[in-house]
């Protein structure tokens, strides 16, 4: 990071990315900051969050209801979860490891499992490049 970062400008990349608004509303929504200084640091902050999702991977485990040892919303069959990848669109320099086919664009992808029997997510694994096809992730 360059020198001169404050925590506030992360606050401002934050309010950036949830309220959208113009540079100028923006600015002046936090305190009458000047407008190129709202957006060099907030652009920053947001691209380096935006390369801290490639380092992120967040695991969902599947629910075990405890008392019986078994899974939630059992039937008896033997398949119970169903896996598929998404792709989420990601904005970052061109690299073809993360070129999604889907929208012919940089991104992540994502395995997601779902419960067949109640339709809940109970797994998600990623981000990983979305250059990697389904069957690499599973």
């Amino acid at each position: 990071m360059p020198t001169g970062v404050d925590p506030k400008h992360l606050l401002w990349a934050l309010y950036f990315v949830t309220v959208y608004d113009t540079e100028h509303n923006s600015a002046h929504s936090l305190g009458k900051v000047d407008e190129k200084t709202y957006r060099k640091w907030s652009e920053l902050f947001v691209d380096a969050i935006s390369y801290l999702e490639c380092e992120v991977s967040l695991v969902l485990f599947i629910l075990i209801d405890c008392m019986g040892q078994s899974f939630l919303g059992d039937s008896g069959s033997k398949a119970l979860v169903t896996l598929d990848g998404t792709d989420m669109p990601v904005q970052m320099k061109f690299s073809e490891k993360f070129m999604s086919h889907k929208f012919k664009g940089n991104g992540l992808k994502y395995e997601v499992g779902v419960c067949i029997a109640t339709g809940q997510i109970v797994w998600i694994h990623g981000p990983s490049q979305a250059g990697m096809n389904d069957i690499t992730l599973a």
